[in-house]
């Protein structure tokens, strides 16, 4: 069912292993998060609109230099300040 607060949708895939998880999911329009066992799905249209956003969206300098800083010193790295 849909969760109205987050709109996640909640899908039981049959599946076994000649036919795993991650096949059924993408035979139902959805890109698995794992190869093996994967607990969420992306449906391929979500996919197809942020990669048409990205296309189109004007770039913002800050923001991707603050998401990269971000992203690196959760990583343990630490980029030098001017």
């Amino acid at each position: 069912g849909t969760n109205a607060a987050s709109d996640l949708e909640e899908v039981v895939v049959q599946c076994c292993l000649c036919s795993p998880a991650p096949r059924e999911l993408i035979k139902l329009g959805c890109f698995p998060s794992a190869p093996q066992e994967p607990t969420l799905a992306v449906d391929f249209r979500v996919l197809d609109f942020v990669s048409t956003l990205f296309l189109h969206v004007a770039p913002n300098n800050t923001a991707w230099c603050e998401t990269i800083e971000t992203f690196l010193s959760k990583q343990g790295y630490k980029l030098p300040s001017e």
